[in-house]
């Protein structure tokens, strides 16, 4: 509504959205620290943001695969920072739920967030936050850590659970896609995981395990001669029928390969 002396002050900013087209993938975990922890709170999203500024992806959980949309905007106190709204709502009340963002003066385009996520387990409801950390993937035709790794992993704590060493392939393709392959410390529980390298040579995974009820979820770091690992977790449900580890455990996994 125009008003007497009104002044009308417009600030412009380029338009970032073209430079930042492409798919980004990522994490998110809770912390599993809090006793109130819950696997429902561990996944991957994948978005991919157009040069318009629109976006779509979807959310991957042991519950399943859910699908979300928005537009992104600048956040208006801050003309470097990009805010994307996530809402990808599940059946039965359950869902996640919060707020991405990417700085702009950030060269490697690593997105992160905070996140809610809740899960309905018959009629109670747990809510959960999580943190989420992503990267753009990269979009060379030959990428240029593109080869195969085997790499080990050891646990990094006395918890509960298979002391013994696991081990893993992941195979980078000059298309850049990736697959990971597992074979972990417990009665030979195998995964397998399609994925994607970063910019910045990283590869994020997760994979169901046990009939979804219990997973494996990590970042692959990789350069040209060696696999780091970094927060990789590795849980399994308690299941009074197995004879292993029927108790289910949590662990935290890391290791090294070439």
């Amino acid at each position: 509504v125009m008003q007497p002396n009104m002044m009308l002050v417009a600030n412009f900013v380029p338009n970032p959205y073209p430079a930042l087209q492409g798919t980004f993938s990522g994490l998110f975990f809770g912390d599993v620290n809090d006793p109130q922890w819950d696997v429902s709170s561990s996944g991957a999203l994948t978005l991919r943001l157009t040069r318009n500024g629109a976006y779509s992806g979807k959310i991957t959980q042991l519950s399943g695969t859910t699908a979300f949309s928005g537009t992104v905007h600048l956040d208006a106190s801050d003309t470097n920072l990009l805010v994307l709204p996530i809402d990808a709502g599940h059946s039965k009340g359950s869902g996640v739920s919060g707020t991405l963002q990417i700085e702009l003066t950030d060269l490697s385009q690593t997105i992160t967030g905070a996140l809610q996520v809740v899960s309905r387990a018959r009629t109670t409801a747990l809510t959960q936050d999580a943190v989420f950390q992503g990267q753009k993937l990269s979009t060379a035709k030959a990428a240029k850590h593109t080869r195969t790794y085997n790499f080990s992993l050891d646990p990094q704590s006395t918890n509960a659970g298979p002391l013994g060493g696991s081990f893993g392939r992941v195979t980078v393709r000059p298309s850049n896609t990736a697959m990971v392959a597992l074979s972990l410390a417990d009665q030979n529980a195998t995964a397998t995981a399609g994925s994607g390298q970063t910019t910045s040579g990283a590869v994020p995974f997760f994979a169901p395990l046990y009939g979804h009820k219990g997973l494996v979820s990590g970042w692959l770091l990789l350069d040209h001669v060696a696999t780091l690992n970094s927060n990789v977790l590795w849980f399994k449900a308690a299941q009074a029928s197995k004879t292993y580890y029927s108790q289910g455990f949590l662990q935290s996994l890391g290791g090294s390969g070439s």
